[in-house]
Parts: C-alpha cells; structure tokens; sequence
C-alpha cells in the first residue's frame, strides 16, 4: 500500500448503515441526543425494526432533543418534515419507502435544525434502554392511575387533583423502599435514572418551600426545614442521605402543605397558579415515553441479535465504534446484570448529574472567555462526550469546558 493510499484511506467515509429501533439521533440546535421509535416490523436487523423515511413523527418515532439552541425547549417547538432526505437511493424498500441510514438527514421545521443518527442502533444498546424507560413509564401508568397525566401538565397540581396527594406519596414510598430506604440525595438530579428525574419532580409539586432547582439549593433548604423541625439533632440525619429520618421530615412537610391547602384560600390560590416549565423540561424526556406508552407503541424487544436480514446490499453489521460505547450503555455493574440506574447501588458521579444550569450558555460562556468560535465548540463537545461515551445528558463542569477550550486554542 503506497504512503498516499494508506493516508487517504484514514479519512475514508464508512459504509452508511440503516437505522433501526434505539438508532441514537442529535439535533444540531439541540442540547442533548435522543433515540429513534420504529412502530412497524415489515423487516429487521439484528432482531431490530428497521426505519424508514416516513418514520419522523413528533413525540412518536422522534422525542425531543431537550433545550434548543434557538430559545426555548424542543418540546413546544419540534415540527419536523414529513420525510427523513437520503442522499443516494436507498435499494432496500419497506412497503415501497426507502429505508434511512446514517447518512439520512431530518430537518426541523420551526428551528432549521438538521438531525442525523450518530450511531445506527444495530449494537442493542439504545433498545434496550428504551426498552427500560418504557417500561418504567407503563409500570407507572399502571400503578399510579392520572400520576403522569398531572406531572405532564406545567400547571398541573398533586393537591388540587382530587385522590393525587395519596397516588404520589404511595409512589415516593415505593421508589423509597425499593432503593433499600437509603438513597444518595444526588441520585434525584440524576438524568441517567428516570425514577430519579420522576421522584424529583414529583417532590418538586408536593414541596412548594423546597428549592429543588439545584442539589445545593435543595440541601440548603433542607438543613433550614430540618434544624426548624429539630430533625438535626437526630442521630442518623444526614442531609446527603434519603434515609428514615429525611423521609419522615419530607412526608411531615408534605403533610403541613397539605393541611395549609385545605384551610388557606390564598394558599390554593398560590398553588392554581404555580407552573412547573422549568423543572419539567429535565423530565421532558421520559414523559414524551407517557404518550408513546399510552398508545402501546415502542414495544418492541432486542432479540439479542439472533435474526438477519439476509440479502440485499444493507450492512447488517454492529455499528463501528462500538469499542466507545452509545451514550447510554455500559454502566458501572452492567458486567453484574445490574441496573444501576433503578438500583442505585453506586455513589453517582457528579459528572452525571444535571444541576439546574443553562448548559447551553456554559458551552458558549466558555467558548467566549477561550476567544474560540462558539458554534465549532459546541460541535466539539458534543464529539467530545461521544467519544468518552457520555450519556446525552451528561455534563461537563465550566471549569472542565473551559479547560478544554484553552486546549483547543493552543491548538
């Protein structure tokens, strides 16, 4: 091989795979990736349903891509095309539409925003944690009747839905105990665990003078509600652990609140008019997952890569790069068959916990203050957390975004 060839062939651009089931999508204007819903089985790769032109449907085949580069949440704004682009025709037909690969892109209506799939699906890994959020989501929908009806709302109140004040206590209880009734307070600003992201929300709407925007603001209220009620001079508090002790001062604040509802007009008042965008926009996510659980879409398994597709020029393959891992795969404890995201038998790290700040602006504060092009920056971070196979929702620190924007101008 000449020195020429062998250089070129570095750079040369890697067969486009077809899209499947859990094929990991990124918006340029979005702050965080999703993952693709195929809702037919017309054919399969590795088991998976492959998608095809016509699967772009908001909040059906696509979620939303969290916050958006042009001012606002993907949620309100998302307005996709009708069809995904292909840039050659595509020879595997399904049901006479062409089937989408990694070289397909989807615009954004409203925004411009270009959306193409970083990683194809084949590997499993974004099935099979779509898999587990739907399932939580149902498991939800069926043990906590209108729960998720109500947390979906902006407006919406645990105390003034009739019957919802006992629905969400049970269901804070149940997540309490089912994590052994000792949780790392940090695990509820968790956006890798969806019980964590739903228990964090609902403590939001039952705790009107808790400040849950952030873990420090949330401790800091914590200890002030805990040295009130005299619940730090008990032997076990400690205001990092959700043990016996801070779960009986948060049921007893919920209690109080309750009580003030009932008797204080001004109170209700207060309460009919609270709204919950912020802090909603963390769970936007998974609650998209309430509607596609709610129509009985998304139910499609990983078969554990048994069955091919045989024929045909498609690449039925794992998807290159695997040795890096999806954003969502490989958690610690996987090697032990646990889940560690429902589990929480680790100490999370704080790199992957979202505390309540505008991501997007540190991204851009950094890039500022390194004197380095803003929009190239953001492109490089999102490559960045690929590589180091970093969820979507996992954050660099400023300090650890402004470290790397000094290297890439010294560059």
């Amino acid at each position: 091989m000449g020195l020429i060839s062998w250089f070129t062939g570095l750079f040369e651009k890697p067969e486009p795979e077809p899209l499947v089931f859990g094929a990991q999508l990124r918006c340029l204007h979005g702050s965080q990736d999703t993952y693709l819903i195929v809702n037919h089985t017309d054919k399969e790769i590795e088991g998976l349903p492959v998608a095809c032109v016509t699967d772009r449907v908001e909040f059906d085949n696509i979620m939303p891509f969290g916050e958006c580069y042009q001012n606002g949440y993907c949620r309100d704004l998302i307005e996709l095309r009708t069809r995904w682009d292909n840039d050659k025709p595509q020879d595997l037909l399904l049901n006479g539409e062409e089937v989408i690969t990694t070289e397909s892109i989807l615009i954004c209506e409203r925004c411009g925003g270009m959306i193409w799939a970083v990683i194809s699906g084949q590997d499993g890994k974004g099935a099979e944690w779509l898999t587990k959020d739907l399932a939580f989501i149902k498991m939800m929908m069926e043990k906590y009747p209108r729960l998720l009806e109500v947390m979906n709302d902006p407006n919406g109140s645990i105390y003034l839905t009739e019957g919802m004040y006992d629905i969400a206590m049970k269901f804070l209880t149940d997540c309490w105990l089912n994590n052994g009734c000792n949780m790392n307070l940090i695990t509820l600003f968790d956006q890798s665990s969806p019980e964590g992201i739903m228990m964090r929300n609902v403590m939001e709407r039952l705790l009107p003078g808790l400040d849950m925007s952030g873990i420090d603001k949330f401790r800091d209220d914590l200890m002030m509600k805990a040295t009130v009620n005299e619940y730090d001079h008990i032997k076990d508090w400690n205001v990092d652990r959700l043990n016996g002790t801070m779960f009986a001062l948060l049921r007893e604040e919920c209690e109080r609140t309750k009580k003030r509802m009932e008797e204080d007009s001004f109170y209700r008042w207060q309460e009919e008019h609270r709204n919950f965008m912020y802090t909603l926009s963390d769970a936007a996510t998974i609650l998209s997952y309430y509607a596609v659980a709610n129509k009985g879409l998304g139910s499609k398994k990983p078969s554990g890569g048994t069955k091919r597709e045989k024929g045909g020029k498609q690449n039925i393959g794992k998807t290159k790069g695997n040795d890096k891992g999806s954003t969502r795969g490989d958690s610690k404890g996987d090697s032990k068959g646990n889940d560690q995201r429902y589990r929480n038998q680790e100490e999370p790290s704080f790199r992957n916990v979202h505390f309540k700040k505008n991501d997007i602006k540190m991204v851009d504060d950094a890039a500022r203050k390194a004197g380095i092009n803003r929009d190239e920056f953001r492109k490089v971070i999102h490559e960045l957390k690929q590589d180091l196979g970093m969820r979507p929702n996992q954050n660099f620190t400023f300090q650890e975004l402004l470290e790397i924007a000094e290297d890439l101008k010294d560059e």
